[in-house]
């Protein structure tokens, strides 16, 4: 959907697209399900992103899919 702001639809996956390209190695901190602080950065976060994308498509998950998680599994969220 394109809104007046802007010429291409704002997803998710440009947001972690722009990070990695202007800000790849800024620390990116969060929790983990354990308690501790975890540390990334945005090329690492988008990285992950793909590999679960990948992982997905070879499952046989398409766009329009739904796919739901119980809990992240290890640290930020990684398959």
């Amino acid at each position: 959907m394109h809104n007046l702001m802007q010429d291409i639809p704002l997803r998710v996956s440009r947001i972690i697209d722009h990070a990695a390209t202007y800000h790849a190695r800024r620390r990116v901190l969060g929790r983990s399900v354990e308690g501790p602080i975890v540390e990334s950065d945005w090329a690492g976060i988008r990285d992950r992103a793909l590999r679960v994308s990948q992982a997905l498509a070879a499952m046989g998950i398409g766009r329009g899919d739904v796919v739901g998680t119980v809990a992240p599994v290890g640290e930020l969220g990684e398959l």
